[in-house]
């Protein structure tokens, strides 16, 4: 159980963690609820819960008319969002949604940290995220349609499995995202398809009890090829309830290209950028093989990440592959490595861009030492503070080396 003089600190933690991930100041409002602190984040709509104790009936009641909701989970401190498998939280409403509790996985008497995702209306936000609401949804169809109660906007009464719901989108990132779907669904199953563009993924949805518990799932990856126009669209196949859901939000939440990382026998980690999540509006990882690079770091607050398991501790050198156009040189970055296994110190690294004479010209730099005292998970982020030129830089990868 966590100790009430302990959740200031947790959640100085987490603020610090948040701003350093989207580079907001942390201009948050924190209120106490009767098991704990409500920390509202207004800059990238996230909103976090100290919970002090888990009530005996498994509930968080939370103040209302409260924000929309498309997104739950468990946090893990150093965590920077969800992992696939992490633990989502459930949240219910009651008929007119003066009533909304969050339902953590988390046993009562116990304490935890939890993070809400918010959005009123679809939109692209600033960590790359792309949110989709019921909201604004165009509904096709006889029977589905739009209902609203402050914080609660679902697509419900989807009696025909024929209808379907479609949103325009103007993509400003290729890349790889990782498909979320936030529904309600009492009694029976559908089957779904959502499409991106030329792109789409699959899902059978399971029963989640009522329709008034919504609860999120991650699916399949899918990938954006081009920036553009383009049509998101959510169908069903097949149903065997009374409706195929209420659908209350889709989000594309952005994924590396790459496989898991792991650390190879001699004790390097290779921290290759197809393996990357991009955390903003334009970088990305590009394909072709002269380029083979996180590139289109036009914009500053733009972040990169990897989350990899270290076996063997140790001091590592830390070696990266940048090139950068000729006069885009000078940009500042920090590179901070996150221990996702506990509140653990954070270790900053911090360079400057050289001018290589072209964004492909790549060229190996040693900036410095990390120590990794204990086996378990990590994130490595890359945050630029200071871009004087066209864009922060090309970067191909990094590399961590047992120290000699």
């Amino acid at each position: 159980m966590m100790k009430r003089h302990s959740i200031v600190s947790v959640l100085g933690f987490l603020f610090f963690i948040t701003a350093g991930v989207t580079g907001a100041d942390a201009q948050d409002k924190v209120e106490r609820a009767d098991w704990g602190a409500i920390s509202r984040q207004p800059s990238d709509g996230r909103i976090i819960l100290a919970v002090e104790e888990v009530p005996a009936d498994g509930k968080l009641p939370l103040p209302t008319p409260f924000d929309a909701i498309v997104s739950a989970y468990v946090d893990v401190p150093g965590r920077i969002g969800p992992a696939r498998d992490a633990k989502r939280v459930d949240v219910s409403f009651s008929g007119d949604a003066k009533e909304i509790a969050a339902l953590p996985p988390i046993a009562a008497g116990k304490g935890g940290i939890i993070v809400l995702e918010t959005a009123e209306k679809s939109a692209q936000l600033a960590d790359g995220r792309i949110i989709f609401s019921a909201l604004d949804a165009n509904v096709q169809g006889k029977t589905a349609k739009l209902e609203s109660h402050p914080g609660n906007h679902r697509i419900g009464f989807w009696a025909d499995a024929s209808d379907y719901v479609t949103w325009d989108y103007n993509a400003t990132r290729p890349g790889m995202y990782q498909v979320e779907l936030t529904y309600s669904l009492a009694g029976g199953e559908s089957d779904i398809t959502i499409t991106v563009g030329d792109a789409s993924v699959a899902a059978t949805i399971k029963d989640t009890g009522s329709w008034y518990r919504y609860t999120t799932i991650a699916l399949d990856k899918l990938y954006i090829a081009k920036p553009g126009k383009l049509t998101v669209s959510v169908k069903a196949t097949k149903k065997t309830g009374g409706a195929v859901m209420n659908l209350k939000a889709v989000q594309l939440r952005p994924t590396g290209e790459g496989e898991a990382i792991t650390q190879g026998d001699d004790g390097t980690v290779l921290l290759h950028s197809r393996d990357a999540t991009s955390r903003g509006t334009k970088v990305q990882y590009e394909h072709k093989p002269e380029k083979n690079t996180l590139g289109y770091w036009v914009n500053v607050n733009d972040q990169a990440s990897w989350t990899f398991t270290i076996n063997k501790p140790g001091t590592f050198e830390v070696e990266i592959l940048q090139g950068c156009g000729k006069g885009s040189g000078g940009a500042q970055v920090n590179m901070v490595l996150l221990e996702t296994t506990g509140f653990g110190k954070d270790q900053t690294l911090s360079f400057t861009v050289e001018d290589t004479g072209h964004f492909q010209n790549f060229i190996p730099r040693n900036i410095g030492q990390l120590t990794i005292d204990k086996p378990g998970e990590y994130t490595f982020l890359v945050k630029p503070m200071k871009k004087p030129g066209v864009a922060v830089m090309d970067l191909r990868q990094v590399k961590l080396m047992p120290a000699k």
